[in-house]
């Protein structure tokens, strides 16, 4: 590990660009030998334009203020969204949207749907399908799209940190985010992960869901600006961050992908 241009960085942990993803990939992800895997160009640009097109006719909602107070517009239900304050999940309403939400995006008509064809793809490079997370056999919702405009501060998601007593009937073994853009900003949008992951004692760094800065405080990192139609798999246990953007929107479609016990790959938002 060494110092560049006042960051530190570590040839272990740096961004790789592949025109797929790979089984190897998400073994290295998962255990940290990699920030993240950039594939370019994994949409056309025709089909991104597409994509737009569709989603505009889908309704979209601010994330709750309360719980994320960054600005980030959303279409389709995330888990964090249906946490108590006591940390249960609210199932009913969960449901209810998941259900909305699979209803509207079939109304959309979006074709191709960079969903489906993302998890077809990681699918053919993993060596077998990438099933559908479950609660007591019922299968989450995985199509969320994401404007993030002005930024996400550091912060880290973990399903296991979230819902402590479990939630899912599979086990899990470590958690990676999907990010597919079709459209991107002309200034900033850049996607930085630290190698740092959440700790018990870090209570005291907390902002919110976000973290304080201090956080990753000689931690290397590794970015990537990513350019519309290009996909990405990383670590979401690290913490990461979104830079702030100008010019046009920063619109990704996204899911989760979670590396079971028996080491299958298993979605949802």
């Amino acid at each position: 590990m060494g110092r560049k241009d006042g960051r530190y960085v570590d040839d272990a942990f740096a961004v790789q660009r592949e025109p797929v993803f790979t089984r190897d990939h998400v073994f290295a992800l998962a255990a940290g030998n990699l920030a993240a895997v950039v594939v370019p160009s994994f949409l056309d640009a025709g089909t991104c334009i597409g994509a737009m097109e569709a989603i505009s006719r889908l309704p979209v909602k601010d994330v709750n203020a309360k719980r994320v107070p960054d600005r980030v517009t959303r279409f389709g239900p995330s888990l964090h969204d249906y946490r108590s304050v006591r940390g249960d999940f609210e199932a009913d309403a969960y449901w209810e949207a998941a259900d909305t939400a699979r209803s509207l995006w079939a109304a959309a008509r979006v074709s191709p749907d960079p969903v489906r064809l993302a998890i077809d793809r990681i699918s053919a490079g993993w060596g077998s399908p990438i099933k559908p997370a479950t609660i007591n056999g019922r299968s989450l919702f995985s199509g969320m799209f994401r404007d993030v405009n002005f930024g996400i501060r550091i912060h880290f998601d973990e399903i296991t940190q979230e819902y402590p007593r479990g939630l899912f009937d599979q086990e899990l073994a470590a958690q990676l985010s999907f990010n597919l853009w079709v459209q991107v900003p002309r200034v900033g949008g850049a996607t930085t992960i630290w190698r740092r992951r959440w700790h018990p004692q870090d209570y005291q760094f907390r902002d919110g869901y976000a973290v304080h800065s201090t956080i990753i405080d000689g931690f290397p990192d590794a970015s990537f600006k990513p350019r519309a139609g290009d996909a990405a798999l990383f670590n979401s246990g690290y913490m990461h961050a979104v830079e702030d953007c100008h010019g046009d929107r920063r619109v990704a479609f996204s899911f989760f992908l979670g590396l079971t016990e028996s080491n299958e790959l298993i979605a949802w938002a």
